[in-house]
């Protein structure tokens, strides 16, 4: 439902924003630095290559929330300095603000603007300072912002952009997680526009667009700093992961309610106040009511659930059909499927972990991982699923066949499509089985816990009954561990349970001569299961904030969201703030 009702704005949107579009106005490119200070301040510098024929002003929205102040705004073009003008009047003519520059402050951002003085073909050199843009958090330092929107005329055909820091100190390449940067690098960066090429070279992170940015591109950013790069003088305490990660989608949930909220003014004279007011009612009336069932849906699932009795019996449809039942009921996610490929990629000698050096300050239990890729012979060794996951692995590694963490997250990015296609290969035998048991119905309008019967529900409490079962393994006396060594299978239902480590101890107890192997194997799993983390989180954080289009194995993507009336746009001779467009 709120899916569709954003879907709805933003179509809404882009009609009235395709009604404002100028064509006589273009701005070809921008090239832009972003230099960070070591108190967490940034200076920005642009320069705009355009191509004006009507209105009055340039205006360049830069959303703020409050986090931060704007000064020194400094404009210049091939002629002249501008005059700073302090209470800038968008309804000026086209002469009165020629020359001159100011900004004007909202309460969700700022806009800065000047006059376009002259049409034609001309270049803006534009600066502006950034107070406070860098925050310091316990685990790190951070930052995000919005460089250009959606929805606005003045979007550069091409852009290029550096960041860099003032004090000399290069960045390089990190991945931050958990709260502690996994590898090497000293900065994780960002960025909505996963296409365009960018790199850390000679200690700046820099991104060139290979392809004309559209109406519905955004770009923008979130930036974290291993400490002791910067020293930022505004503090917050909690997680820097956790503010990027709030902040950087906020806009995925918030657009619709933000575009209301400047569509209409309630006061008590808007002769419109009672249709507004019924419209607000219609809409949280619905919303109400769907929350209601979301709560009713959870104590139906929790009384399927229960307390389920100790079942000592492998689950009769194996280890695949379990998972697609655990996770109908969201008893398993798609990082638990994950670390099982791993395992078994492991287990063919397709992949090799790799311990971290001695010294290394981050242990592999904390995501430190990386895994060799091995030659193996695909024909002989894998199945038709396995090799398209083998293939992924190697195209993630490049050529030094060592895949690291960071390796992982881009291309699981960009390989989203494929990796759901394998994800779905591995289970549908698991799909075969629970068809074939007639333990769920045919259903169009539902899924999940309620499209089981009976029997499905009844199979289910076994699985979970297993659970408990191999959770409490070496209490039971009907093991004989000289015979029945069946550890490695009981582990790898400890895959999707989620409860390894304490399957681990209930192994080793239980069987005592298989020590060296069971280590090994919890060895393996650790590290599957951070590698199936994050590719986890980034297929499904790509399919639910991009809308994507594929093309065989490969996606090209518009970011969904955008941070809303950012980026800017043309002023004529007057008229109020909007997110973009001429006045």
């Amino acid at each position: 439902m709120k899916k569709l009702l954003l879907l709805t704005a933003i179509v809404f949107s882009m009609v009235l924003f395709a009604f404002n579009a100028s064509a006589k106005n273009q701005v070809s490119k921008i090239d832009a630095e972003i230099v960070i200070n070591d108190d967490g301040s940034a200076d920005f510098y642009q320069t705009w290559h355009c191509d004006f024929g009507e209105d009055t002003e340039v205006y360049y929205f830069f959303p703020d929330e409050g986090r931060y102040e704007i000064s020194e705004f400094v404009v210049m073009d091939e002629d002249k300095i501008y005059d700073s003008v302090t209470d800038w009047d968008t309804s000026l003519s086209f002469a009165e603000k020629a020359g001159k520059c100011g900004i004007l402050r909202y309460k969700d951002g700022y806009e800065l603007c000047w006059g376009i003085t002259e049409y034609g073909n001309k270049t803006y050199n534009i600066y502006f300072r950034i107070d406070n843009l860098v925050t310091a958090y316990k685990d790190a330092d951070a930052t995000y912002f919005c460089l250009f929107s959606e929805n606005v005329d003045t979007r550069p055909t091409d852009m290029s952009l550096k960041i860099s820091l003032a004090n000399g100190k290069k960045l390089t390449d990190g991945l931050f997680l958990d709260g502690e940067f996994t590898d090497s690098g000293n900065c994780d960066i960002r960025k909505t526009l996963y296409l365009y090429p960018c790199d850390f070279k000679g200690g700046k992170f820099i991104i060139k667009s290979d392809y004309p940015m559209t109406n519905v591109d955004c770009l923008a950013f979130s930036i974290t700093f291993q400490k002791g790069l910067i020293d930022p003088v505004n503090t917050k305490s909690g997680s820097a992961e956790k503010s990027v990660n709030k902040y950087f989608n906020k806009y995925v949930d918030d657009s619709f309610w933000e575009i209301i909220k400047e569509m209409f003014t309630f006061s008590p004279d808007d002769e419109y106040s009672i249709v507004m007011l019924a419209l607000v009612i219609s809409i949280f009336i619905p919303l109400g009511a769907y929350f209601v069932i979301r709560f009713g849906y959870w104590l139906y699932v929790k009384s399927i659930i229960g307390k389920p009795a100790l079942c000592k019996n492998e689950p009769s449809l194996g280890i695949n059909a379990s998972y697609l039942m655990l996770k109908d009921f969201k008893l398993s996610e798609d990082k638990n499927l994950l670390t099982l490929i791993f395992l078994d990629m492991i287990k063919l000698g397709a992949i090799t972990p790799i311990m971290p050096e001695i010294g290394d300050p981050v242990p592999y239990e904390k995501g430190n991982i990386r895994f060799r890729i091995n030659i193996v012979d695909t024909e002989k060794d894998l199945n038709e699923t396995e090799k398209k996951f083998y293939k992924f692995l190697k195209i993630a590694a490049k050529e030094d066949m060592i895949l690291d963490p960071y390796e992982i997250r881009i291309k699981s990015q960009d390989y989203c499509y494929t990796l759901r296609n394998i994800m779905k290969s591995y289970t549908d035998d698991g799909e075969h089985k629970i068809k074939a048991a007639e333990i769920k119905r045919k259903s169009k309008l539902f899924s999940g816990p309620l499209t089981y019967t009976a029997k499905g529900k009844e199979e289910l409490r076994k699985i979970l009954g297993y659970k408990k079962y191999l959770m409490e393994y070496s209490s039971h006396n009907s093991v004989d561990y000289y015979d029945y060594d069946l550890w490695e299978k009981s582990m790898r239902y400890a895959a999707i349970f989620g409860d390894d480590k304490k399957i681990t101890d209930e192994m080793l107890k239980t069987y005592p001569g298989r020590y060296t192997e069971i280590k090994e194997f919890s060895k393996n799993m650790i590290f599957a299961q951070h590698a199936g983390r994050i590719v986890a989180k980034n297929v499904n954080h790509m399919e639910k904030n991009y809308s994507t289009r594929y093309h065989g194995s490969y996606r090209s993507t518009a970011y969904r969201s955008s941070y809303r009336g950012g980026g800017g746009g043309f002023r004529g001779g007057g008229g109020g703030r909007s997110g973009g467009g001429t006045r």
